[in-house]
């Protein structure tokens, strides 16, 4: 099951580049719909993740996962390949919900070159961020760019720019919780209807006694079991649910933050703005005027 899963993982490259930035590369707060893997090829700048401070500097590749806080820093400037992507399973969760990763390694010791990042943007060509002010809701054009490209490419390009992309995140997962990432996966077989239905039914009120009744369990069994085996509880990882999906509306559509909470299951907006500070980490306006000139 765990092979079937990693089989039907889909992984779209929404952007990939080699680029420079300087000090205007300076933002907190940060969390984005989709993943981010930097190459830092000249200078150095600075990542802040869960409270740890990252130097980004040549050598090292680095992550941001999706949904991750975290703040940026450039002093003075540094060149590097970036790559924006999604990784998600079927049922559109979210790869790095599932498994932890390293946000830095060393490219020596993983088998990571600067060849391999040559290759995917030769791979990819024309996917560089064309509108760098994320004021301007950007990612829903980056996905119909995405796909757009994706029909033009060849079965040869896609199957190896596929397996770049896998090798890249694969480099990132931590060896030391493999056993605990198998049994996420396992988990996620377990509740895969319950994780369906709530992709489903984001914008519907649902209780948890509708939840355990997908699997014919009792509301308090079934909670605690879910919370034993995906290490969150059902509402909590409902809600979390919702403002994933909450972020990508506020920065791919020209919703109002009204329509955004009915759409994503919340009726009222003062609820959900507080529960997207408490899960994002900044309010949706807040949210939607960040600038993403990364």
């Amino acid at each position: 099951m765990l092979k079937y899963l990693l089989d039907e993982m889909q992984i779209d490259i929404l952007n990939i580049e080699l680029y420079r930035v300087h000090r205007e590369w300076n933002h907190n707060n940060v969390s984005s719909p989709y993943t981010r893997i930097y190459l830092i090829t000249d200078g150095y700048g600075l990542l802040t993740i869960n409270g740890n401070q990252y130097t980004l500097e040549p050598g090292n590749a680095y992550i941001i996962p999706a949904f991750t806080l975290v703040d940026m820093e450039c002093p003075e400037s540094f060149e590097h390949y970036y790559i924006h992507l999604t990784a998600h399973l079927p049922d559109g969760l979210n790869l790095f919900s599932l498994v932890e990763c390293d946000y830095k390694i060393p490219l020596s010791s993983e088998g990571i070159h600067l060849w391999h990042f040559q290759r995917l943007l030769q791979l990819n060509p024309g996917l560089e961020l064309i509108e760098r002010d994320a004021k301007k809701p950007i990612y829903k054009s980056m996905l119909e760019r995405c796909e757009r490209l994706n029909e033009t490419r060849s079965a040869r390009e896609l199957i190896e720019s596929n397996g770049l992309i896998r090798l890249l995140l694969a480099a990132f997962i931590k060896p030391e919780k493999q056993a605990a990432s198998h049994s996420s996966f396992l988990g996620y077989h377990r509740f895969q209807k319950v994780f369906k239905y709530i992709q489903q039914n984001l914008h519907k009120e649902f209780s948890l006694t509708d939840l355990a009744g997908i699997m014919d369990l009792n509301p308090a069994y079934f909670s605690s079991l879910f919370t034993q085996t995906m290490g969150i509880s059902p509402i909590d990882f409902v809600n979390k649910r919702r403002i994933e999906s909450a972020q990508r509306l506020l920065l791919g559509t020209h919703k109002t933050l009204k329509e955004i909470a009915a759409q994503t299951g919340f009726k009222d907006v003062y609820y959900f703005s507080r529960m997207f500070k408490k899960i994002a980490g900044i309010p949706p306006a807040g949210y939607r005027k960040r600038l993403f000139d990364l």
